[in-house]
């Protein structure tokens, strides 16, 4: 099973959390059957409809047009809407994250004739299935499906297939229809419980009841991966084809929610145990059943997150591989429940180790068969499915790459989780595993070209348990990384042997095989480690950290954001962590607000839920006091133990004063326990240490923290705040050089270049060059950490070769110097068209001057003034036409005026009053503003068959570009495509303020125009002057221009720093190589700038959420071109509501559109109010 070809299919990142805005559907009752189905009757009353109660929740809504939310394979979108079918493996699949028991799927079909479009004996067309493979397999019955099917089988209808669970319940009706090409037909099937209807057209058409319900989460459309492949027709991941021609559009998938459980699910017990170098096994509890994932990363923007984890239920777990050995990694819980409702667990933490203890998931692996479901038509291997099978005819290959060890191999062991063994007390599973040498290919291996199986079994495991994991050692011969190829193999011991026993295959959400290695480095494994924190501000004890003592005396309570820890009696008030955690490079801490008499911080293996004095009566624990035995006085602090039930303390106040609130914590290194306090949490002392010395446990084993006060009727009441276990491991310093990468000259002119790179860490730039290898000259050390660089180098000769290098520097001083480049700068690019106006008339050999009898137009001080005596427009245009494509049309305009513009037209008039403004067809760049005084706006305007249009394209305020008050530079670039507005206030460093795909009718940038200069109406608007007009050549590649996209969310326009007025702005030029969001500032109080950056066309969804996972805005949904983008975020929510203080999370949610798959970026926000 390839993962490159097959992965992007199990990764269920559409529609999870995308659930969006419910609307209750009532369906009418008026609705026609038109067809039966189980038994055929002919009565309407035994078809009739399913009610729908509760509320609809919209799940996946795909209009298909020019993208999908899907996954596609293949197909193409056509003009008008709708994705087509264009061959026989063609597909779109969407996971919806949720196991729908009552919902439906509605779709539009057009071109759709099966009797023309068959082309073999059966066609997929529409599908939905509880597996990510469509595995409706009655062997093992372990799925629930519908399928819709087409084939010469079904002479021209189409065929409805379901079943649930029971192969015995199989249901199939043949749909016999007018089946119209250029008809649009509606498709509907609703499903409730058992039962799942078929309409056509708004007619239900049939009904199949079944005797369980249906459990549906992946949709197909076109092919879907029902049942490996098929000797016969060769399709290697599918014995039959999709449907080809058929066009899809506008699919609406809708879930049935009932309304009566209001409560989302409750997460308990997390932990993360059985920690390797490379993974980690995490599993906690609902309190209902519900359907989970987990995100995770090195930091709480969890860049990863796994599928949705198999079926609703209560107990959950998984394990996490491909980390980073001894890497402190942040997690959380996600888990719905049937309702729809929504929960996030706390963040947690857990430390993967060092100790050579690995863990790989296979990365291949296939079953063969002699016979079976399809008989001797099945040869190829099956790699879609879920399940490995070993039995009668069967066998089934695992494949597993192995990567840094670090130590000699004493151990290997295989687990694997059984879907499928004999009855309990019939037979006996019994599986062995052998060793391969010989090769084997997952997607074309077949029973006949297996490989051979020999020698001596290397494993094996009795008694194989349907729905149990089960590990056996393995004498695997695994001695270094490399390759290993295993073969399982198995039968029922007791009985005929035809018994089937399976196994979960990789394709499993959350039960792939799992090669377990130690080396000889490996020490114990620790069985739980996780992390908390806690800052009492809930206004209860958080139950899902803490656990309360339960002892009759204990009364805490959390008061002003406060633990306040109290008895009654000679008890203690005591709280521990509900979760323990390893003890080795960890730090317990905790502020203590208000210090007692004798309470403290401590770790312990074991705890007594009703002990009257929490740890203490253990045999074996370390505890932080604060203590005095006095009503007043400093308080003094004492480190404690029990060891084997001996007890024994020592004072370690040293020269602290303590008479108010102070920080405890407890940190463990290598071997070494370190009791420490602190006045503002940065300035730590040691009070006292030791080698840890717990007996019977190491660093390595986990402990529960505790918080407990003694008597505090007499001692007072502890008030704590602000707990936290975090890792205690310093990261090494870096003294690692940035990495330097893809270094290029570009835009390179006669007198200028632009140096460009990148570097993996942010970084400092600086270009030293010069006309030889000594160099000579270099830019100034830039101020800005970035990871994207480009310089501008001016005053540079024409037609000479430079030298240059690139230096990159990141904060700690580590300097990366690359190797010596060269560039040649350009010699003077000729202007097909220029003029200065230097002459001191208007030049007729290269203008015409507007016959209009207000013209007053004159060339005067070396400039053209364009001006009017009246209400017409003062313009000039170019005698001759020039050719549109590659091609840049340039002016300065020395004092802009209120309505003045650069234009180009196929066409003019003359004696024209207004240039060519009475044109059909046309394209000018203005000048405007409609007040006396202020800065002047930019306007793209057009004329396309005579109908106006245009837009302000100022890229000011938000966007923070270009501000113009005086002279500014205009030019109109066209390309082998598009048409560009840009200005610039110095003519070097362009912003592209606006562009479109050139679109005047009836013309193409093939065609030669005419280019205007114009000013209206000069005596109400002012004059218009301009200076150096040119029309150049232009080469795409060599072209610098900036495209700005601004937008404003609730908020106000706010003035910035123009973008390419500095080196580093002028990155801004490039196209990004990289993904990219950030904000700034941060933290902020009233607004702040998010800036993301695609290095293609992508559709992006930018969304931001509360630490609990609810969105409160969606800034912004669109598809976009390669580009840096910006927009203002004012810190308020969708209702336009203030939002208070605290940290929030930018989400960006991106897709490639030259890809099927979605990805994410997280920053985090913090709102100072």
């Amino acid at each position: 099973m390839s993962r490159a070809k097959l992965s992007l299919w199990l990764q269920p990142q559409l529609v999870f959390a995308a659930m969006i805005a419910s609307c209750i559907v009532v369906f009418s009752t008026s609705v026609f059957g038109r067809q039966n189905s189980d038994s055929a009757p002919t009565n309407l009353m035994q078809n009739r409809l399913l009610k729908v109660s509760g509320v609809e929740q919209v799940v996946l809504q795909d209009a298909l047009n020019q993208i999908t939310k899907g996954k596609r394979q293949g197909g193409q979108f056509v003009a008008g809407g709708g994705w087509q079918v264009t061959g026989v493996e063609d597909m779109i699949v969407y996971d919806l994250g949720r196991y729908l028991e009552n919902g439906s799927v509605e779709l539009e079909a057009r071109n759709f004739n099966p009797r023309e479009q068959n082309s073999h004996y059966r066609h997929h067309f529409l599908s939905m299935f509880k597996n990510p493979w469509g595995n409706h397999h009655p062997v093992e019955d372990q799925e629930t499906l519908w399928d819709l099917h087409a084939g010469y089988y079904y002479d021209g209808g189409l065929k409805m297939l379901s079943w649930t669970y029971d192969a015995n319940t199989e249901k199939s009706t043949v749909l016999q229809a007018a089946w119209e090409s250029k008809r649009t037909h509606h498709l509907k099937i609703v499903w409730k419980g058992k039962q799942l209807q078929y309409f056509l057209n708004g007619t239900l058409y049939l009904t199949h009841t079944h005797t369980s319900n249906m459990e549906l989460r992946y949709l197909f459309l076109g092919r879907d991966f029902t049942v490996g492949a098929d000797l016969v027709t060769g399709f290697k991941h599918n014995q039959y084809p999709a449907l080809v021609g058929p066009i899809y559009a506008n699919l609406v998938v809708k879930e049935n929610l009932t309304t009566d459980d209001e409560v989302p699910p409750q997460i308990d017990n997390v932990a993360a145990s059985d920690l390797y170098s490379n993974a980690v096994r995490l599993a906690w509890t609902t309190n209902e059943p519900a359907v989970c994932r987990v995100e995770y990363g090195l930091s709480p923007q969890y860049t990863n997150k796994t599928p949705v984890l198999g079926r609703p239920s209560e107990e959950h777990s998984t394990t996490l591989d491909r980390l980073a050995p001894n890497q402190t990694y942040h997690y959380r819980i996600i888990a719905i429940d049937k309702s729809g409702r929504r929960a996030v667990s706390d963040e947690q933490i857990f430390t993967t180790t060092d100790n050579g203890a690995y863990l790989f998931k296979p990365s291949a692996d296939t079953y063969v068969e002699r016979a079976g479901l399809y008989g001797s038509t099945r040869d190829y291997g099956n790699f879609g499915w879920m399940n490995l099978l070993a039995g009668k005819g069967r066998e089934s290959y695992l494949r597993f790459r192995v990567a840094g060890l670090d130590g000699e191999v004493r151990r290997v062991s295989l687990r694997l989780h059984a879907r499928q063994a004999p009855p309990v007390g019939e037979a006996e599973g019994q599986l062995t595993v052998y060793a391969l040498k010989q090769a084997w290919n997952e997607m074309e291996t077949t029973w006949r070209t297996k490989p051979f199986v020999n020698g001596n079994s290397i494993g094996s495991y009795n008694g194989v348990s349907a729905e149990q994991w089960h590990e056996m050692n393995l004498k695997s011969g695994i001695t270094k990384d490399g390759t290993f190829n295993f073969a399982l193999l198995g039968y029922a011991r007791q009985g005929d042997g035809d018994d089937v026993i399976s196994f979960d295959s990789r394709e499993s959400t959350n039960f792939q095989p799992e090669l377990i290695i130690e080396t000889q480095s490996s020490g114990s494994l620790p069985t739980i480690v996780s992390g908390v924190s806690d800052d009492f501000n809930d206004g209860i004890l958080d139950s899902n950290k803490w656990r309360l003592g339960a002892n009759a005396g204990n009364q805490p309570a959390i008061i002003e954001r406060n633990l306040a820890l109290r008895s009654s009696g000679s008890q203690s008030s005591w709280i521990i962590t509900r979760h323990a955690v390893v003890a080795r490079n960890n730090m317990a801490t905790i502020k203590v607000s208000q210090p007692s008499g004798d309470g403290c911080l401590g770790l312990s293996p074991t705890y007594t839920p009703s002990a009257p004095h929490g740890i203490y009566t253990e045999p074996n624990w370390y505890r932080f006091y604060t203590f005095r035995s006095a009503a007043s006085g400093p308080y003094r602090l004492y480190a404690a133990w029990s060891k084997n039930g001996k007890a024994g303390d020592s004072e370690v106040t040293g020269n602290l004063v303590i008479n108010g609130p102070v920080y405890l914590r407890l940190r463990c290194d290598e071997s070494t326990i370190y009791f420490e306090a602190s006045f503002d949490n940065v300035t730590w002392i040691t009070a006292y240490s030791e080698i840890f010395s717990l007996p019977g446990y190491t660093l390595q084993d986990a402990f529960q923290y505790e918080l407990a006060a003694y008597r505090t009727d007499k001692n007072g009441v502890m008030m704590v705040d602000d707990f936290s276990i975090t890792p205690s491991r310093q990261a090494p310093a870096d003294t690692i050089a940035p990495e330097i990468s893809q270094v290029a000259a570009i835009n390179l002119t006669g007198a200028t270049a632009m140096v460009v790179w990148n570097t993996d860490e942010p970084a400092y730039a600086q270009v030293e060059y010069g006309s030889k290898k000594k160099y000579g000259s270099k830019t100034a050390l830039t101020g800005e950490l970035n990871s994207s660089h480009a310089i501008v180098l001016t005053d540079l000769s024409p037609n000479i070769t430079y030298h240059y290098r690139v230096i990159s520097q990141d904060a700690l001083g580590n300097r990366s110097v690359s190797p010596d480049l060269t560039f040649i700068t350009s010699a003077t690019t000729t202007a097909i068209l220029d003029d200065d106006f230097n002459s001191g008339q208007l030049d007729r050999s290269k203008w015409f001057f507007g016959a209009n009898s207000q013209n007053r137009s004159t060339v005067d001080n070396k400039v053209l003034e364009l001006r009017t005596s009246g209400q017409q427009t003062g313009w000039v245009i170019t005698k001759n036409k020039f050719l549109a494509r590659q091609t840049v049309i340039s002016v300065k305009v020395t004092q802009p005026n209120d309505d003045g513009n650069l234009g180009m037209s196929p066409t003019y008039t003359a004696s024209s009053a207004y240039g060519i403004y009475s044109e059909e067809n046309w394209y000018r760049f203005y000048t405007y503003r409609n007040k006396a005084s202020g800065d002047y706006h930019l306007f793209a305007g057009w004329r396309k068959n005579g109908v106006l249009g245009g837009k302000d394209v100022t890229p000011t305020g938000a966007a923070g570009n270009l501000r113009i008050k005086n002279a500014v530079y205009l030019r109109l670039r066209l390309d082998d495509r598009d048409i560009h507005f840009e200005a610039s206030t110095d003519g070097k460093l362009w912003v592209d303020t606006y562009s479109e795909p050139f679109a005047l009718p009836g013309y193409t940038l093939n065609d030669a125009f005419y280019y205007e200069l114009a000013a209206y109406y000069t005596k109400h608007y002012g004059e218009l002057q301009v200076d150096d007009f040119s029309i150049k050549p232009s080469r795409e590649r060599d072209v610098a221009a900036t495209k700005a996209v601004s937008a404003i969310i609730g908020g106000e326009e706010t003035s910035g720093q123009p973008y390419g007025r500095s080196p580093a702005g002028f990155a801004e030029n490039l196209l990004p190589s990289t993904w990219r969001l950030d904000n700034y500032p941060n933290p902020f109080n009233v607004s702040t700038r998010t800036r993301f950056e695609l290095p293609e066309a992508a559709e992006v969804i930018l969304t931001v959420f509360d630490l609990a996972g609810r969105e409160v805005q969606e800034l912004k949904t669109a598809t976009l071109p390669a580009g840096r983008n910006e927009l203002i975020w004012n810190g308020q929510n969708r209702e336009g509501q203030e939002l208070s203080s605290g940290m929030y999370l930018l989400q960006m949610r991106y897709r490639p559109l030259s890809t099927i798959t979605w990805s994410q970026i997280v920053r985090r926000m913090t709102i100072l109010r």
